[in-house]
């Protein structure tokens, strides 16, 4: 990729390897426009520390081709599409823009993993220690969006939103 865009090869390890997205579209029932998908988890984790509620940020990130990138942001993960490599979705569907999508793993299953895979929380110890606010759950798509990272595909972003 050049400047902050992400390159070709970056775009089918995601797809393809990382199974963190899919693309639909591009036939001529679609006029050719192809979009990607990915549906993500964010955590908010709050800790209250003296009577004074604490939130964890991310402040960097390490991008797949070895590069860093400074910011701020919550712990999150792109749910894995659990549908074979050979199922082509030809368009995006009622089940992709549900809350509960039959072709990825579970947003909570992904948030158990998230916290054991970055920052070493075992689900057990999840189980003990963590309390869900019921309250501070949210699911909100956001959809055509212009991406940053791969200019030219537009993006459907399927967001579960945890505290």
């Amino acid at each position: 990729g050049y400047g902050g865009a992400k390159s070709v090869e970056h775009l089918f390890w995601e797809t393809y390897q990382q199974r963190g997205c899919i693309i639909v579209g591009g036939g001529k029932g679609s006029g050719g426009v192809m979009k990607r998908i990915t549906r993500l988890v964010k955590i908010k984790l709050v800790a209250e520390i003296f009577g004074v509620d604490h939130a964890l940020f991310s402040r960097m990130q390490f991008l797949h081709d070895g590069r860093t990138a400074e910011r701020k942001q919550v712990p999150l993960r792109k749910l894995s599409w659990t549908t074979s490599e050979d199922t082509e979705f030809k368009e995006c569907t009622e089940e992709i823009y549900a809350e509960e999508c039959p072709h990825t793993e579970n947003w909570k299953i992904g948030c158990k993993k998230t916290l054991e895979e970055r920052l070493g929380l075992s689900q057990a110890w999840q189980a003990q220690h963590l309390v869900w606010d019921s309250e501070g759950y949210r699911y909100t798509i956001e959809d055509d969006v212009k991406s940053d990272g791969y200019p030219g595909l537009n993006t459907l972003y399927c967001i579960h939103e945890v505290t």
